[in-house]
């Protein structure tokens, strides 16, 4: 199996790299005010003229025709530039809308998969406060901690039995939190059997997989600008008259950081093809790569701090951005050990 990315695949990333590093540069995150978001509406729109939103859904929904693969290689990009996870949510919004039951009008639906895709509707992510504290279908009921509720739309709600949209105008009392990420906007809420404007079922369109990659994706750009950062810094800091880079211990770090992000991209590439071909043993590689790349980031940005030394706990660096964010992502689409829970309770497939 040939996990390498084509030609075609390599340009997605390099044009992804290219437009984020000129448009979201890291040192507009560090001017924000806590809770304001690096994506505006204008930013979003953006994002969809590239055809970001809709890139791996169907040509004759509306979208760009690509799949999970390409989907995985983009979000890889977005997590290197710490893009909030709102994105991940439109680009599975936009599936619930254009493919999802609903108890609403079939032309509405087809509405609001066109304004998802065009970047006129924002969708914030509500996790489930526990695994057993939701109930997802036509009908939502649970307690839940919602992101980036602040200008959005549409809240989506995903578990492992399917994903639904439900319009934020339907939920109630909103309990704003404190989050540990300054750049995401938290609330907290308790949702008693609201009727969800769109639902889709695992059976139909496994979202609670797909978003636990896309989610890994993420991790993995964490993980892996963590790493150049801590390398960069290495070859400029002077200690003794030496660059630190030159110690054995920062080179064990840095060398330790690299296999982790390698190890976790092949997982990660690996994952996405077995998904994207529909096989069910695809599953169980998703439940280790969001597992791996919970705790890889998290070591990742820890190290990072460690290597910028008393610099690195300051707000003045982005290395603690990372650190949180690595810490929201790893809640999103099930933790660390409810991966590894399910991974524990399948066979190894041959």
């Amino acid at each position: 199996m040939d996990l390498l990315p084509s030609q075609e695949q390599q340009q997605i990333v390099d044009a992804a790299r290219h437009f984020l590093e000129g448009e979201f540069p890291l040192a507009d995150a560090l001017q924000l005010a806590e809770g304001e978001s690096r994506i505006t509406r204008e930013h979003l729109t953006r994002i969809a003229e590239l055809g970001w939103i809709g890139i791996g859904l169907e040509e004759a929904w509306g979208g760009v025709g690509y799949g999970l693969c390409e989907e995985a290689l983009l979000f890889v990009e977005l997590g290197r530039a710490l893009l909030p996870p709102s994105i991940l949510c439109s680009v599975l919004g936009a599936r619930i809308a254009a493919a999802g039951s609903t108890r609403g009008d079939a032309a509405e639906m087809g509405r609001v998969t066109g304004t998802i895709l065009s970047g006129h509707c924002k969708i914030a992510a509500a996790v489930p406060r526990t695994s057993t504290s939701a109930s997802i279908g036509d009908v939502v009921s649970g307690e839940f901690m919602l992101y980036e509720a602040g200008d959005a739309d549409f809240a989506l709600m995903c578990n492992t039995g399917g994903a639904a949209l439900v319009s934020l105008s339907a939920l109630k009392s909103l309990t704003p939190v404190s989050c540990i990420d300054p750049t995401l906007s938290a609330a907290t809420f308790a949702a008693d059997a609201i009727e969800a404007s769109a639902f889709i079922a695992t059976a139909q369109d496994d979202l609670y997989h797909r978003g636990a990659l896309l989610c890994a994706a993420l991790l993995l750009g964490i993980a892996e600008a963590t790493l150049q950062r801590s390398v960069d810094y290495a070859k400029e800091r002077e200690q003794y008259g030496k660059p630190i880079g030159s110690f054995q211990a920062i080179k064990h770090y840095c060398a330790d950081m690299a296999i982790r992000c390698e190890s976790l991209r092949a997982m990660l590439y690996y994952a996405s093809v077995k998904l994207a071909q529909g096989d069910d043993s695809g599953r169980f590689d998703v439940h280790t790569c969001k597992a791996l790349a919970v705790n890889y980031a998290q070591l990742n940005a820890n190290t990072a701090v460690q290597i910028h030394g008393g610099m690195g706990y300051t707000q003045e660096m982005d290395i603690h951005l990372f650190v949180k964010r690595a810490q929201v992502l790893a809640g999103l689409f099930g933790g660390e050990r409810q991966h590894l829970r399910d991974l524990l309770a399948q066979p190894r497939p041959d």
